[in-house]
Formats: structure tokens, C-alpha cells, sequence
């Protein structure tokens, strides 16, 4: 469990792993976060905000203490909003080089060793 919070962020990521799922030498983990900062560039102190918000999900057979395959899965979505209106009329390309909202899927298999 971690969080911060300040004037300029606003986060909390929640993680449990269980490494004996189903009674069986397999690792399951969950992960939840939501993250909020208020965006500097250049001098405009209060340029943007942006929110993340997701998970992940890990799943994997452990081999032995030390080695062990897992499988993750995850699913994020990053919203950018309160946009200086002063940034819009300075860099207009700045909606089309950051859209207001994105989703993002990921699948890793990894191997720590």
C-alpha cells in the first residue's frame, strides 16, 4: 500500500499478492492505483491536470523460492483536463499531441531471476 497526497499530487496504489493460490505453489496479484497531478511546462505553474486510474492482474507458477513465471495483465485509463487556456492558444497542436483521455491494455510474461 502507498499513498501520497499534496497540493500538487494525489496518489494511492493498493497491491495484495496471495503465493499460495489454491492451496497450489502459484503466485495470484492484484494491484489497484489512481494518481492525480496538476502539470507543470515551462512557467505555467498550473498547466494541466492529469488522472490515472487502473489495475493490473499477475498470475504465475512459482518454480522454487528464487524462480518463479508470471503473467500479468493490465488496464489503465489517463484523463488530461483543466487545460490553460493560455497553453491552447500558445501550442494549439497540444490537443491533437495529447488527447484528453487514454486507455492502454498490456499482457507481460516475465521471468524474474
Amino acid at each position: 500500500m502507498q499513498w501520497q497526497f499534496g497540493a500538487r499530487t494525489n496518489s494511492f496504489d493498493i497491491g495484495w499478492t496471495e503465493p499460495w493460490f489454491l492451496d497450489k505453489p502459484m503466485s495470484l496479484g492484484i494491484d489497484i492505483f489512481n494518481t492525480t497531478r496538476v502539470q507543470q511546462l515551462g512557467t505555467i505553474t498550473n498547466d494541466y491536470t492529469t488522472r490515472d486510474r487502473g489495475g493490473s492482474i499477475t498470475l504465475g507458477p512459482r518454480f522454487s523460492d528464487i524462480y518463479t513465471l508470471s503473467f500479468g495483465y493490465a488496464l489503465s485509463s489517463q484523463l488530461r483536463y483543466n487545460v490553460a487556456p493560455t497553453r491552447l492558444r500558445a501550442a494549439p497542436s497540444f490537443r491533437r499531441l495529447a488527447p484528453p483521455t487514454r486507455t492502454a491494455m498490456n499482457s507481460t510474461p516475465s521471468i524474474p531471476i
